[in-house]
């Protein structure tokens, strides 16, 4: 198998955490009780495995208290040098290391996510590898050729630009039900505001029975 195993992963997402920026709880003691993946996603041509992992994070300070973040990374069987400042770690799969590279900034993982996001403009919702990727009537299609990148300087998610048509945001922390920010452009799109950044769609997956909003795509 291909798949990485939460076992195997588990310390290295605990130790990923405080390496990130947007981690609010790198200030205060915590331990990782529980990873979870949610999601797996893979090319066609078997180039990369895109995995979902979503880690709870325990304080053990007096405040307490907890919080989920969302992983996604990026599996290959060979290290990659161009986002190898991306690095979280490797796992040991049947004898077989795989390397894993935060998905965000390697854009042939991203390319999974834009092509979830294509594939649902003919009926606004496309399943695949656990994600949901639901799409607003009406807006413009999204070109299967786009390159993305990520952008520097947000601190509590992350966001992916495709050329200069769309953005993704990735958020990080993440909880169960609607997302304020979805909820609301997606209300000023079909509306026909003219002074926001139109929503094209956005990415979900069920968790434990309640919908967990993962993603939201925009105009760039």
């Amino acid at each position: 198998t291909r798949d990485v195993d939460p076992e195997r992963a588990w310390a290295i997402l605990e130790d990923y955490l405080v390496r990130t920026r947007w981690f609010g709880g790198k200030s205060r003691p915590f331990h990782v009780p529980a990873v979870r993946r949610i999601a797996d996603l893979s090319a066609a041509d078997g180039r990369v495995q895109a995995v979902v992992f979503l880690v709870t994070v325990e304080y053990d300070d007096d405040e307490g208290g907890s919080e989920t973040y969302q992983v996604p990374l990026a599996s290959y069987d060979q290290p990659q040098e161009a986002i190898s400042h991306a690095a979280v770690g490797s796992v040991e799969d049947e004898g077989r290391t795989r390397h894993l590279y935060d998905a965000v900034h390697d854009r042939y993982a991203m390319a999974l996510w834009l092509e979830g996001l294509i594939a649902a403009e003919a009926s606004e919702t496309d399943e695949r590898g656990g994600l949901r990727f639901r799409r607003v009537p009406g807006t413009e299609s999204l070109d299967p050729a786009l390159r993305s990148s990520p952008l520097a300087g947000e601190q509590s998610n992350s966001s992916v630009r495709f050329d200069d048509t769309a953005i993704m945001k990735v958020f990080r922390k993440v909880t169960p039900g609607l997302n304020p920010d979805i909820e609301i452009h997606r209300e000023l799109t079909r509306a026909g505001a003219e002074h926001i950044a139109v929503l094209y769609g956005w990415v979900e997956a069920d968790v434990d029975g309640e919908v967990v909003q993962l993603a939201m795509v925009q105009e760039f």
